[in-house]
């Protein structure tokens, strides 16, 4: 995730295992040189899909300074959406760099088995939706109340993932703009229009780039 970020962790990190669910646990003003804690389910650390998936997906709420959003939920979906495609992502990136001969060979006989490719697809069937606006206009209320309200087998807001994704596949910089998420005064984001509006107003404060809140705000349908 550093790699995608162009940032390094803020803290370093400490893996613990949960018989619950994946979680990065808040630091409540703890001192720097003290980890902040990630819980996986996977029991095995050679689960490597499973491994992958969960940690990426944590790894993106620390690098989108998930501390500052944890008394401003409203809008926390859109967030979980990001972390979920980190999660595909670094899958699609494990899928190509373990066929390569210079990996260990067990490596390269798990990518060439298809267990990567197949994991994949499976999360990504999840995801679809036929008419993505429509979608939110009828969750949105949901995900504002609880950013991991489920729609069936999947959380309600991965159908934001399913359709952003190929954008990041094409064009990792991306992520760069998410370093900044949540950086602004949360307080005056009670809407996503709003949200979305301060993160691209931050970025362009920065300096850098402003694609993806606008790709958001046009495949969720809104008029910002």
């Amino acid at each position: 995730m550093t790699y995608f970020f162009k940032r390094e962790l803020p803290y370093n990190i400490m893996l613990q295992y949960s018989h619950e669910y994946p979680m990065t646990l808040h630091r409540n003003g703890m001192p720097r040189s003290i980890p902040t804690v990630i819980q996986l389910t996977s029991e095995r650390l050679n689960l490597w899909c499973q491994v992958a998936y969960q940690l990426s997906h944590e790894l993106c709420h620390v690098l989108t300074n998930y501390e500052k959003q944890k008394a401003h939920i409203a809008n926390q979906w859109l967030v979980e959406a990001l972390c979920e495609t980190a999660s595909i992502c670094v899958l699609e990136a494990m899928d190509v760099d373990w066929r390569d001969t210079s990996v260990k060979p067990s490596f390269q006989m798990y990518a060439r088995q298809e267990s990567i490719r197949k994991y994949i697809e499976g999360e990504m069937r999840k995801y679809r939706v036929e008419d993505l606006p429509a979608y939110f206009r009828q969750w949105q209320t949901n995900m504002r109340k609880d950013p991991y309200v489920r729609d069936g087998q999947a959380q309600a807001c991965n159908r934001l993932a399913g359709r952003i994704i190929p954008y990041f596949m094409k064009d990792p910089s991306l992520w760069i703009e998410c370093q900044i998420i949540n950086e602004w005064d949360l307080s005056n984001c009670e809407s996503v229009e709003e949200y979305l509006q301060a993160w691209h107003q931050s970025l362009r404060d920065s300096q850098q780039q402003t694609r993806l809140p606008g790709i958001i705000s046009d495949l969720l349908g809104l008029d910002t």
